[in-house]
């Protein structure tokens, strides 16, 4: 019975897991959504405020003079982003140390499958059942032992169906 109460119990802990990720999935879509939003009226607002500032500038200094500044500005805001982005792109260099830190990795994990391979294969399936289900049968009465095979044989058919 305990078997059956831990697969329950395992089950709405799946269940739970799936819904939250399922919201958490929700909220950064909504997220994304937001900041694609966000990043739009931010762009047409750099275009008000340059318009504005052209304008301004023609006034004060005439229409040659306004292009020339307002393309330089963003001349520089482009060199500005361009060297950080440079300098964001280097990547350390991994130390010489690696290739055999990841060979010595590969052997101990070999050698720890290879011993559970061998764990594995000197288990009897079969014996292990029957010894479950001896110890079942004496601490469970039988109309346990029934409702479980009712709830298992459920299971079963449910698995099959999908």
């Amino acid at each position: 019975m305990f078997g059956l109460l831990r697969a329950f119990l395992g089950a709405q802990v799946v269940s739970a897991q799936v819904s939250r990720v399922r919201r958490e999935a929700h909220l950064a879509l909504v997220k994304t959504a937001l900041g694609i939003v966000a990043a739009v009226l931010a762009l047409v607002a750099v275009g008000f405020f340059t318009a504005a500032g052209h304008l301004s500038l023609e006034r004060a200094l005439g229409p040659v003079t306004a292009s020339l500044i307002v393309g330089g500005v963003y001349l520089v805001i482009a060199l500005i982003v361009w060297a950080v982005m440079a300098t964001r792109d280097s990547r350390p260099q991994l130390p010489a140390e690696t290739p055999d830190l990841a060979a010595t990795a590969r052997t101990t994990l070999f050698s720890i499958g290879q011993s559970v391979g061998d764990a594995a294969r000197s288990i009897d399936p079969k014996a292990i059942a029957n010894a479950g289900g001896r110890k079942l049968a004496r601490t469970v009465g039988p109309l346990t032992l029934a409702s479980i095979a009712i709830v298992a044989g459920y299971l079963a058919a449910r698995r099959i169906d999908r």
